[in-house]
């Protein structure tokens, strides 16, 4: 079987798929261009696929030979699921590697945000710090009350984490989960509409669909208390940008910390002036081991598929 890869992921990962399969992948370069995936599509048997290369619909009728789609990552909304379903193409993602790194950059986000690291050290650098003891005051977690949206593997992870710096938890997820979770997080299940009237810090960890895409609008920024921050390293489009900026720029809300973006990579025209937002280049997973387990993943999602057809990490 041929294996495309449109971007050149760590091979440390890859090891287990060296003797069974023919790897296309781009050796001298970042990622192959369009042009390149549409010369190979006729005789590859698997793509895998990154978020920032969406999989066109077009690609079907030029790949005969597909029979699975292994997504470099947890979220797949760059893939056409249900056309792939449709046609019998199997589609995996990888959740589990992603999840730590993912939550880790959540409560870095937050704590940089809640006490003003990124922004003080902005100040001190280009020397108009204003030094004293009730300059330059934060906000501690210790008390507050933290609303998760989407209690999956990353969710559950950050309310642990959040636990130990003393916040309170609520959740809302589109399936409540199990009593004796709830129990172990410490984690209360609420309406949509109550988390945001009640939280403090909301944190994002759904996945993209119809049905997430802006469900944080000018409605629900307006139902939110203006002392609250959201925290967003999911996905970019849950949020609508436009509507953001306006609560932040008119106090609707009192802070943003952005690692995903609605236009990705463009940036909404003003968040980068604003003094209550952090904003960070999409790296919630960056780091090596991250992206090496990532590759292993992606690895055993092939592995399981030529073995026994069955993937462990499937998605339709």
């Amino acid at each position: 079987m041929k294996v495309l890869f449109t971007y050149s992921i760590p091979k440390e990962g890859l090891n287990a798929l060296d003797k069974r399969f023919e790897l296309i992948y781009p050796n001298d370069k970042i990622q192959f261009s369009e042009d390149e995936i549409i010369r190979f599509l006729p005789e590859i048997d698997i793509i895998v696929t990154i978020f920032t290369i969406p999989f066109n619909t077009d690609w079907f009728y030029l790949a005969p030979k597909l029979k699975l789609i292994a997504n470099y990552g947890v979220g797949y909304n760059n893939i056409p699921v249900e056309e792939a379903t449709n046609r019998g193409i199997i589609v995996t993602n990888t959740p589990n590697a992603v999840t730590e790194p993912t939550a880790e950059m959540t409560l870095a986000l937050l704590l940089s945000l809640v006490r003003k690291v990124t922004l003080t050290d902005r100040l001190i650098r280009n020397n108009q710090v204003v030094w004293g003891l009730m300059n330059n005051l934060g906000t501690t977690l210790n008390g507050k009350t933290l609303g998760i949206i989407g209690l999956g593997r990353i969710g559950k992870s950050v309310a642990n984490k959040a636990a130990a710096f003393g916040m309170k938890i609520v959740y809302f997820s589109r399936n409540r989960v199990e009593e004796s979770i709830e129990n172990e997080l410490k984690a209360k299940y609420l309406p949509f509409l109550s988390i945001l009237s009640t939280a403090d810090v909301i944190s994002i960890h759904t996945p993209l669909n119809k049905s997430t895409k802006h469900l944080f609008n000018a409605d629900a920024f307006n139902r939110m208390k203006n002392t609250a921050i959201i925290v967003n390293t999911a996905r970019g489009a849950i949020i609508n940008e436009s509507d953001l900026l306006w609560a932040l720029e008119n106090a609707q809300i009192a802070g943003a910390a952005l690692d995903v973006f609605e236009f990705e990579p463009k940036i909404t025209e003003g968040l980068q002036l604003l003094n209550n937002v952090v904003l960070t280049p999409h790296i919630g997973t960056g780091t090596m081991e991250t992206r090496i387990e990532t590759s292993a993943e992606v690895a055993a999602n092939i592995l399981g598929y030529f073995l026994n057809g069955n993937p462990p990490n499937r998605v339709n």
